[in-house]
């Protein structure tokens, strides 16, 4: 009996009938005569064929054949193997995405770690020195605030001149702004 083989050859499930059909694994099966049964429970066996479930009541009587078109065809191995595929890969990519995280936060502990100890050798550099600085009344919170007074007096100590060449990037930032307000203007 072909009705009995269905029984036999793939999964079973329970699923109630709704107004668009059965959905079963994400995929919508639809048949002409499941409009009887809409919002009752019926048990539902699969052969290889994706697009095709058949539809017993719960008594085991047959009652149809439900299809997903675009399904029609396709073999569940196929799929299966499709979806482990796409499983693998999906993991892999969070494999990758945890690692560049991990990699991201080291860098970042690192920066951090390097800017602080930047910000406290600036904090060591003395200032002002009282001998040779010509502005020695002038104190600075920044080497920066020191630079750009320097240009824009255009006097530079003997002070001013040795931290100038051991901090060129502030100097540098100083000069930029320097140029950008009084050469712009």
């Amino acid at each position: 009996d072909e009705r009995a083989l269905d029984l036999l050859i793939g999964a079973s499930a329970i699923r109630r009938v709704q107004k668009n059909g059965i959905n079963f694994n994400g995929c919508e099966y639809v048949a002409n005569e499941l409009w009887a049964y809409t919002k009752q429970d019926v048990q539902i066996f699969t052969d290889d064929d994706l697009g095709t479930i058949y539809v017993y009541d719960l008594d085991n009587n047959f009652l149809c054949k439900a299809y997903n078109p675009e399904l029609t065809g396709r073999s569940r191995q196929e799929f299966a193997q499709a979806s482990k595929e796409f499983s693998k890969a999906v993991s892999k990519i969070q494999r990758t995405i945890k690692t560049i995280r991990a990699q991201a936060k080291e860098e970042t502990r690192q920066a951090t770690i390097k800017v602080k100890q930047v910000l406290q050798e600036l904090n060591d550099v003395p200032i002002t020195d009282k001998k040779t600085d010509k502005h020695d009344e002038c104190f600075y919170e920044s080497l920066y605030e020191r630079f750009y007074d320097c240009l824009v007096r255009g006097e530079w100590g003997e002070q001013d001149l040795k931290l100038k060449e051991e901090n060129k990037e502030e100097y540098e930032r100083a000069l930029l702004a320097y140029k950008s307000f009084f050469i712009a203007s």
